[in-house]
């Protein structure tokens, strides 16, 4: 299960690959990790769709957006996924 408290680089690359996604570590790659994310999201993968919500809450390789966070972290909930879950009661209780 993917660490959604991750905050430096390495924690956000391990919690990637935890989830079976490639971790964008270059630039260059940047791009092809977000895009396959974005894809699997899009066809109801909670994992990614969790964290999706981290990349947009962070800024990471997105623009930063609590709206989209928000957005992501309840289609992983739905689905199942209990650190979506406990990120979006977060960010919720923040008032983000």
């Amino acid at each position: 299960m993917p660490n959604l408290n991750a905050t430096t680089e390495k924690e956000m690359t391990e919690a990637t690959a935890d989830s079976r996604i490639l971790a964008p570590t270059e630039e260059s790659t940047e791009f092809e990790g977000l895009s396959l994310l974005e894809q699997k999201a899009a066809s109801g993968d909670g994992k990614a769709c969790a964290l999706l919500g981290r990349y947009y809450e962070l800024g990471k390789g997105v623009p930063r957006s609590d709206e989209s966070a928000v957005y992501y972290y309840q289609k992983g909930a739905e689905k199942g996924e209990k650190d979506a879950l406990f990120a979006l009661s977060n960010l919720l209780s923040e008032g983000r």
